[in-house]
């Protein structure tokens, strides 16, 4: 069976979904947005010898607790994607004509680049 836990925001305007299937295969990603990552991934990434699911577990502490940094895509007024900014200097610097970056902690708080 699939399972979904789902962590809203304290602002309430994020909501980060955590869904596990049934072979093992951890997704974790904000609810209607492209952006998303792996429990196998977030191993993998840090070069660590946990577990997916160890993994899993310790990217969204990290997330909930103020440690990942969002990235939210402005495209004329609408949100079109959220994801975790590994680099968000970087980010910015791809932005496309007409796109705004906000970057925020999971709390709301904004964060400067």
């Amino acid at each position: 069976m699939i399972s979904e836990t789902a962590h809203i925001s304290p602002d309430g305007t994020l909501q980060f979904l955590v869904i596990r299937t049934p072979d093992g295969d951890i997704t974790m990603g904000f609810s209607d947005y492209p952006w998303h990552t792996h429990g196998d991934v977030q191993a993998a990434v840090r070069n660590s010898s946990e577990s997916p699911e160890a993994a899993a577990e310790r990217f969204v502490d990290e997330l909930l607790s103020n440690k990942l940094v969002i990235a939210i895509s402005i495209v004329a007024g609408t949100i079109r994607d959220i994801w975790i900014a590994d680099d968000p200097e970087a980010n910015r610097k791809w932005c496309q004509d007409g796109e705004t970056i906000e970057f925020r902690l999971w709390d709301g708080t904004k964060v400067d680049v």
